[in-house]
């Protein structure tokens, strides 16, 4: 089966290799900004050429390859007539604002939101707003411009800060979001969805700090199943409510929320696998399957994957959990001498996405996994945390990088 992957970077470099393990012939497209120095691909530049290529080929699915690729995705099933999700809901998909409005039409629970385009509009807000509050960009990736504020003059710096800068996704922030802020532990729900039927692959509770407002990824880890069966249940029957709501009905989904005191309350729903690195192996080793193997199963078999949608709960063989390794500091690293005591914790798997030496990182903060990404699967939960414990000391103690600083 002949497939096309748009802007296939990040986690769309994984997809690419489940495809091809399966069977499928890859027409990978990029955006020109997007496009890598060399391989076989193809430049997007409008639909119609784009369109005329996919059927002189023979391309007979199109999946989104990334955060960047959503638009380009929806329009293409539709222009080609595939089944995809619902493009005249595309701007709910790829708009946070425009997400949590269709929510509040389905009567789903989510936070107040507000979006503004200047300066004016958000003094107009002053007496509207309660704080805390958390400011975005209303299109962006990896927690990019993302920074909880608890008074007016934190948001108006913050707000100034990003308003009218390039994002992650190299688009200008003409819009920010202004955002009631959550309370409540968070956690990511993944899915693959088929004709409108939305299997769950993976639920994870995540660990976040924050630095000055920023909120940080630590790690996630899987839920502690069937003893949180009753969790699980309950988030995942409101993220397929959302998922429904915004019109997703075809491929993989990477949703954020919080639980409440009063319920689910969604942060955002991703129309792509989950990013930024994942690791075939260490999936399999854990649940038998990865997000992006279910995907490829989905298109190339899908009698098989309906027969997963038989199963209410998945509950992985191992626990599982992902760490997004830190240093908190801008700098260049000059050593990678810590990792060997990571590589000795209980339960490690593999890293995956070491920085070399040499790099310069310019904004530790976010999610990008720049610092690589650590996987742990074991049977022992207790024992697994303990190493995830022992983990961040080690970042916060700035033992697994050597750094040359920089202010």
């Amino acid at each position: 089966m002949k497939v096309a992957v748009v802007n296939p970077v990040s986690s769309g470099k994984c997809l690419i290799k489940s495809l091809e393990d399966i069977g499928a012939t890859v027409m990978k497209i990029y955006e020109d900004h997007l496009k890598p120095d060399h391989g076989d691909f193809f430049v997007f530049s409008n639909f119609e050429e784009t369109v005329a290529h996919l059927k002189i080929h023979g391309i007979k699915s199109i999946i989104n390859g990334s955060e960047f690729g959503t638009f380009i995705t929806d329009k293409l099933n539709y222009l080609m007539g595939f089944a995809g999700n619902d493009f005249f809901k595309v701007q709910s998909r790829i708009n946070k604002y425009e997400m949590f409005k269709q929510l509040q039409k389905s009567d789903l629970k989510c936070a107040q939101s507000f979006t503004i385009d200047s300066y004016d509009e958000l003094e107009s807000l002053h007496q509207k707003i309660n704080f805390p509050m958390f400011i975005k960009p209303v299109d962006s990736a990896g927690s990019d411009g993302c920074k909880r504020v608890n008074d007016f003059n934190e948001l108006s710096a913050s707000f100034k800060q990003i308003h009218g800068c390039y994002n992650l996704l190299g688009k200008k922030n003409s819009s920010i979001l202004i955002q009631e802020f959550i309370e409540g532990e968070q956690f990511i729900v993944n899915s693959v969805s088929l004709g409108g039927k939305h299997l769950i692959s993976e639920v994870y509770r995540v660990r976040i700090d924050q630095h000055n407002g920023v909120p940080i990824y630590r790690s996630i880890i899987t839920l502690d199943m069937p003893a949180e069966g009753e969790v699980y249940s309950h988030i995942t029957d409101y993220v397929k409510k959302c998922l429904t709501s915004l019109g997703v009905a075809e491929g993989a989904a990477h949703s954020e929320l919080r639980l409440t005191n009063t319920g689910p309350c969604l942060i955002e729903v991703n129309s792509r696998i989950m990013g930024p690195v994942l690791d075939a192996d260490a999936f399999y080793c854990a649940f038998g399957y990865s997000q992006p193997s279910l995907l490829c199963e989905s298109i190339i078999h899908p009698e098989i994957f309906i027969r997963r949608l038989d199963y209410s709960v998945s509950t992985p063989k191992k626990h599982f959990s992902m760490v997004f390794l830190r240093c908190r500091v801008k700098g260049i690293i000059s050593n990678r001498k810590g990792l060997e005591n990571i590589r000795r914790l209980p339960g490690y798997h593999c890293i995956r996405n070491l920085p070399k030496i040499g790099y310069q990182s310019v904004n530790p903060l976010l999610t990008t996994g720049d610092f690589g990404i650590v996987y742990f699967c074991h049977e022992d939960r207790v024992l697994l945390e303990q190493s995830l414990s022992i983990l961040h000391d080690m970042e916060d103690e700035n033992i697994i990088f050597g750094m040359n600083y920089y202010e």
